[in-house]
């Protein structure tokens, strides 16, 4: 994978978040997202949009690097493939956090 941008969304959250945007430019294709940190259970969404002046962000879906399954969500520890091609903007929100903290870095890549 090229890489095109590394980005760290979150880093030792522990409240509910909304992460700062990805600008996606080059319209790289693919996202490898490290989480990982403490907590004993939390929540993640991916979320991306393709229009720039569009404010609504869509579910984007992820895949589970260690076993290669498919979800909408991120609820533990991993790494996650999040396809990305023709995405202009990706975010993460935090929609539940309890026991720790989650820190989560993101590689951009062709």
């Amino acid at each position: 994978m090229n890489s095109l941008n590394n980005f760290k969304f979150f880093s030792n959250a522990n409240t509910i978040a909304e992460s700062n945007v990805l600008s996606n430019p080059n319209r790289g294709s693919q996202l490898v997202l490290e989480v990982s940190g403490t907590a004993t259970s939390f929540t993640l969404e991916v979320k991306g949009k393709v229009d720039a002046e569009n404010t609504t962000y869509t579910n984007l879906a992820i895949i589970n690097a260690s076993d290669y399954s498919t979800s909408s969500t991120i609820t533990s520890n991993g790494i996650y493939i999040i396809g990305v091609d023709g995405i202009g903007g990706i975010k993460l929100n935090l929609t539940s956090i309890s026991g720790g903290n989650v820190t989560s870095f993101g590689k951009l890549g062709e």
